[in-house]
């Protein structure tokens, strides 16, 4: 594709605008979001950034009085606000992982648990003290996600 077309299209995203590349490092006129500080010395070229994430209360973080840009290197970004049943949390805030909260019932060899508590009832009408209960053994990975892909978070300069 013409370069200069590149170029107009790129001068109307406004500064800040994040948006998702298929490549591995920012093009020119964007700043990967990894968090990094945006220092007066790099330049007349961050100068636009640097001033709307100021004039935004640097919600991401300062270095000293340098604003930072978002590091998005392994997160889902998550609109702000709520719904009236989700909350997103503090603008600019990461979270970390969670589950929520939730109970498993185990149903196998004639044993029901009766209610929740410290025994269950076997198909026999006997209760048996859970802590002799076997438990099965962890399965799953290192975290909880959906199918997912990468690509380059980058912010508009």
């Amino acid at each position: 594709e013409d370069s200069s077309i590149q170029t107009t299209a790129s001068k109307n995203i406004p500064t800040g605008s994040v948006i998702y590349f298929a490549s591995t490092t920012a093009p020119t006129g964007w700043e990967e979001c990894d968090g990094i500080a945006i220092t007066t010395a790099l330049g007349s070229s961050y100068t636009a950034l640097r001033n709307f994430l100021i004039a935004a209360g640097n919600p991401f973080g300062v270095s000293g009085s340098d604003p930072k840009v978002p590091d998005l290197r392994g997160k889902f970004i998550r609109s702000n606000g709520t719904d009236g049943t989700y909350t997103a949390g503090t603008f600019g805030a990461t979270q970390a992982d969670a589950f929520e909260t939730h109970t498993h019932a185990f149903a196998g060899n004639g044993v029901w648990i009766d209610s929740p508590g410290a025994f269950i009832v076997n198909a026999s009408g006997n209760q048996v003290n859970m802590s002799r209960l076997t438990q099965t053994a962890s399965q799953g990975d290192t975290e909880t996600r959906p199918a997912n892909i990468a690509l380059l978070p980058c912010i508009k300069l």
